[in-house]
C-alpha cells in the first residue's frame, strides 16, 4: 500500500542546495531518506576549504547525482565545477537537480575519465543508478553502452593558469 504513496521523487533541502531523492531499492539517493543526510560530509568539507582563490576550479569524476557539484558549486566563490559522468541515467539526476537549483556553474561533461583517449563501453550495475563500470570497447553487455573516455590532461589541455586559482580533483570511478 505504501510503494503506492511512496514513488518519488522527492525533494530533500540541504544547506544550500536541493536534491531529488528517489525511494525505489537499488536507488543510491534512496541513502540520503532513510539517512536524511548526504554522503560523505568529510569529504565534502575538505574540498570547500581548499578552494578559496579568486578563481577556483572543481573537477568531479564520477559526478552521479551531483552530491559533490551541488554543494561545491553553492558553496565556494568563484567557482566553476566540471562533473564528469558517462552514465546516461546519472546525467539526467544530475541535470534535474542543477535545474531544481538553478545552478549556472556547473558544466555537464559526457565522458569516462581514463589514463588514455579511447571508447569504451559503460555498464550499469544491475540497471541501478549507483553507478557503473567501464568495459575494453569490444566486450559490450546486454545494458551497456558506448562512451567515450578522456583524460584530463587532453580534455583541459593546459588551458588553466596558476595565477591565484585553486583547483580540486575528486574521483570516484570503477
Amino acid at each position: 500500500f505504501l510503494k503506492f504513496f511512496l514513488k518519488g521523487p522527492f525533494v530533500m533541502n540541504f544547506e544550500n542546495f536541493k536534491i531529488y531523492a528517489y525511494p525505489e531499492k537499488g536507488d543510491y539517493t534512496r541513502y540520503m531518506l532513510t539517512r536524511v543526510s548526504i554522503p560523505d560530509p568529510g569529504e565534502r568539507n575538505i574540498i570547500i576549504q581548499n578552494l578559496n582563490n579568486n578563481k577556483n576550479i572543481f573537477i568531479d569524476c564520477g559526478a552521479n547525482a551531483g552530491f559533490y557539484s551541488l554543494d561545491v558549486a553553492t558553496k565556494v566563490e568563484n567557482v566553476t565545477v566540471y562533473a564528469f559522468e558517462p552514465s546516461e541515467k546519472e546525467k539526467v539526476f544530475l541535470k534535474n537537480n542543477i535545474d531544481l537549483n538553478k545552478i549556472k556553474n556547473i558544466k555537464i561533461i559526457d565522458k569516462a575519465v581514463g589514463d588514455k583517449n579511447d571508447k569504451a563501453i559503460f555498464n550499469n550495475f544491475n540497471n541501478s543508478n549507483g553507478g557503473g563500470f567501464v568495459t575494453p570497447y569490444v566486450s559490450k553487455t546486454n545494458n551497456g553502452y558506448h562512451v567515450d573516455v578522456v583524460t584530463l590532461d587532453s580534455f583541459f589541455n593546459n588551458q588553466f593558469s596558476n595565477d591565484n586559482m585553486s583547483i580540486f580533483i575528486k574521483i570516484d570511478l570503477e
